[in-house]
């Protein structure tokens, strides 16, 4: 699990750089009206809104807790309840 969430780790990264640009890039030109009646629209005040950080956060909690357990792993020995 350790390697795994490293190599997808490094993987992700470059990756999250370069799609960001590039995918807006290509769906720029693109103008596809949304059906009525598909969904109400409500524009949400800066108040409603989470900040930038609870939503980084909100994603990087698996990460933060499957790197914790990987790096746990290699550290404690074998015979702790958490090896189990």
């Amino acid at each position: 699990m350790g390697k795994t969430l490293l190599y997808g780790t490094i993987l992700a990264i470059p990756t999250v750089i370069l799609a960001g640009p590039v995918y807006a890039r290509v769906l720029k030109g693109i103008d596809k009206p949304i059906p009525e009646g598909l969904y109400s629209a409500k524009t949400f005040s800066e108040e409603e809104m989470p900040s930038f950080g609870v939503s980084v956060w909100t994603s990087l909690v698996p990460v933060v807790l499957m790197a914790m357990r990987a790096i746990a792993e290699m550290i404690l020995p074998k015979v702790t309840l958490s090896c189990r």
